[in-house]
This record gives structure tokens, sequence and C-alpha cells, in this order.
């Protein structure tokens, strides 16, 4: 249960950080302006690319993992 807990948390940082700078990338000048539904959509995107970096080498090891435990099952020695 630790080892989820522990990648979790770096993953969520990033994604609310990347969300705040891609919102923050497209704010219009003056105190009170506000975002169109398309531009929180970008935020969300680029909050998205920021988290990948923790989550894709993540998801590259498990789906290798996963492979070679469904090759020996095959094989017949696992």
């Amino acid at each position: 249960m630790t080892a989820p807990l522990v990648g979790v948390t770096p993953i969520f940082a990033l994604s609310f950080f990347g969300y705040d700078m891609g919102c923050k990338m497209q704010t219009p000048a003056g105190p009170n302006g506000s975002l169109s539904l398309l531009q929180y959509g970008i935020g969300g995107a680029v909050s998205g690319v920021f988290s990948t970096a923790i989550m894709g080498p993540g998801e590259r090891i498990k789906c290798l993992l996963q492979e070679a435990a469904a090759g020996a099952r095959v094989r017949g020695t696992g």
C-alpha cells in the first residue's frame, strides 16, 4: 500500500502545478480576467503533460513486467 501512495503524491502535485501554470499562461490582463471553457481545457492539457513525466516511466515498467509474466505462463514456467 505504501508504494502507490508514495507514487500518487508527486503525480497529483505536478498535475495541480501544471494546471495552474497552464491557466496562468492564458490569463487575460487585469485582476478580473476570466478564462473561457477552451482555455480551462488547455490548462488541463498542460497538467497532463506535466504528470506524464512521472507516470510514463512507471507505466512502461509495469507493462514490461506484465508482458514477462504472461510470457512465462505461456511457456509453462510460471
